[in-house]
């Protein structure tokens, strides 16, 4: 957020911008996927693809439902021609007040499960551990692209900052989630 946020660009671009993930709908608008992609679109021009699905679902038969809708089909095939992405990673070692934000997200079991799983980070909230290995079933229901079709995108800006992320910052370095 406050990357995008912080940008001066002249809105001549012709870009297309989605999101890489569903949106929460319980955590504060500065977490929300959309309004930075909007944000992003409007600052710098272009057109805005919004993807309408929760990040979350609860069962497999909703979420592949969802994902097989024209809307999300159509912000998955631009998935497929992304040049860069811009990604934040997170740390499987949050503070209090972010657990607060994902608490309906990720209960105490998940965080016991990850923990065991020796995840360190994750990008659209898809897991890893500090060799950039993906954590199998860090999330279940998760709709967002994966880490091993991140691989495949030629710039992948990395986005996060302070020592209690040095861990995930490694993971997504090693796992070829980040170049820049």
């Amino acid at each position: 957020y406050e990357v995008v946020d912080a940008l001066e660009a002249s809105a001549d671009k012709e870009l297309t911008v989605v999101p890489l993930m569903g949106g929460l709908g319980q955590v504060s608008p500065s977490f929300q996927v959309h309004a930075m992609s909007r944000i992003l679109c409007e600052k710098m021009g272009g057109e805005w693809r919004p993807l309408y699905v929760p990040a979350i679902v609860d069962n497999p038969e909703t979420q592949q439902s969802l994902l097989a809708s024209s809307d999300a089909k159509q912000v998955k095939a631009h998935w497929q021609q992304l040049t860069v992405a811009l990604l934040g990673i997170g740390n499987i070692k949050m503070g209090p007040e972010v657990q607060m934000l994902f608490a309906d997200y990720l209960d105490d079991g998940r965080f016991t499960y990850l923990a065991q799983a020796q995840a360190v980070g994750d990008i659209c909230m898809r897991f890893f551990n500090v060799a950039g290995q993906p954590i199998a079933d860090g999330l279940p229901g998760v709709m967002s692209i994966e880490l091993e079709q991140l691989r495949q995108v030629p710039r992948l800006i990395g986005v996060a900052g302070g020592a209690e992320k040095a861990e995930a910052i490694l993971g997504a370095v090693r796992g070829g989630y980040i170049n820049m």
